[in-house]
């Protein structure tokens, strides 16, 4: 039984996504929509268990646990947000929200300076693959629930993320079952030099990402930042290379931006991940260009524990579905990640019974009796 077969427990992938009628079809609103106003609901959710973690250079790591109400948890999914994301983000709240109806804990990483009214207490934010703080989320989670099977799932950067993480240090995979990544680039470096560019509107992106997402958390942690970085310096770059030379190959120590993103980039060891792994890419993603996900298409075609799903629309992170002004409450990307996940549980299973059956029994002698 292949990853690719566990499509076939997929009923989203086998009916045609409908973006929301009078604006769904175009990725850059599906974009805009995502970025400004979130999802059309916000799901209340359990009471949520906010924890931390110190690391070693002084940073706190927090992440957030949601268990599902009146019921024993099947298992664990483990969530990393796009850049600058948290677990307050509506799209991994509705997320979340699915991830508990169908009787699953969900685990998510609020990324490092990420979290409003919570101060840094180092001078370092997220990087967009630095796995530090997820690999001290891992060893928590997997401390605290042995038993439960584990699926990392990673957004954007957190796509990045969690598939370097499994890949740079292959040992790390005998704790999942599975891992699912949305929407993100492969290789930072060259979605880096997309984002230059002038199609598709990149640079526009580019330009909103810095100063949204950047120089945002910059200026909010000033206090701490400040003392480490010229901020004035800071406050002049209009594109993540340029905050990118001036903060973060600094704050990471690099000696080049290129080196930072040929280091981050999950490009380098994806091919290295042995358990059932689930892309997703939709081809009018205005940051995340189709060229960008031919890694994941040849892997697929290589790989039968590899499964590569891409639609025509989308956007990044959007995927809309339904309605003619107003979409649904739950995205397309919400039903179709987690009956991924279901079908990743249900392989997994599969495969401890074949394990269980294949097993050889021992005879019993009769100084044993």
């Amino acid at each position: 039984v292949s990853t690719q077969s566990t499509g076939e427990q997929c009923p989203s992938l086998f009916k045609p996504y409908k973006p929301t009628l009078l604006w769904g079809w175009s990725g850059h609103v599906q974009t805009a929509v995502l970025g400004k106003m979130g999802r059309s609901v916000n799901p209340v959710l359990p009471t949520v268990r906010r924890s931390f973690k110190s690391a070693q250079d002084g940073a706190t790591v927090y992440y957030d646990t949601f268990d599902p109400p009146f019921t024993r948890p099947t298992a664990t999914i483990i969530i990393v947000p796009g850049i600058n994301n948290t677990s307050e983000k509506l799209y991994v709240k509705t997320f979340v929200r699915s991830c508990l109806a169908a009787g699953f804990r969900a685990v998510c990483l609020n990324h490092l300076g990420s979290l409003e009214g919570y101060p840094i207490t180092s001078p370092r934010i997220f990087g967009y693959g630095h796995t530090e703080e997820l690999s001290q989320l891992v060893d928590i989670v997997q401390e605290r629930y042995p038993s439960s099977p584990k699926i990392l799932t990673g957004f954007s950067m957190g796509g990045n993320i969690v598939t370097k993480y499994l890949g740079e240090k292959p040992e790390r995979q005998n704790g999942f079952v599975g891992v699912i990544s949305v929407c993100q680039g492969y290789d930072i470096r060259k979605n880096s030099g997309y984002l230059l560019s002038w199609d598709g509107l990149a640079r526009v992106y580019n330009w909103a990402m810095t100063i949204d997402a950047l120089k945002a958390t910059m200026y909010r942690h000033n206090k701490v930042l400040g003392e480490h970085y010229d901020m004035r310096r800071v406050s002049s770059t209009t594109c993540i290379q340029d905050f990118d030379a001036c903060v973060m190959s600094k704050m990471y120590g690099y000696k080049t931006v290129e080196e930072m993103y040929e280091d981050w980039s999950c490009i380098n060891c994806l091919d290295k991940i042995s358990i059932p792994m689930i892309t997703v890419n939709a081809v009018d993603d205005p940051i995340i260009p189709p060229m960008c996900a031919d890694l994941a298409i040849r892997l697929a075609c290589q790989n039968e524990k590899v499964l590569h799903i891409q639609t025509q629309c989308g956007g990044h992170l959007g995927f809309y579905n339904g309605g003619i002004l107003i979409p649904n409450g739950l995205s397309w990307m919400d039903t179709s990640v987690m009956e991924c996940c279901s079908a990743i549980l249900a392989l997994s299973k599969h495969q401890m019974n074949e394990d269980d059956e294949g097993a050889i029994v021992p005879k019993l002698s009769e100084s044993d009796s």
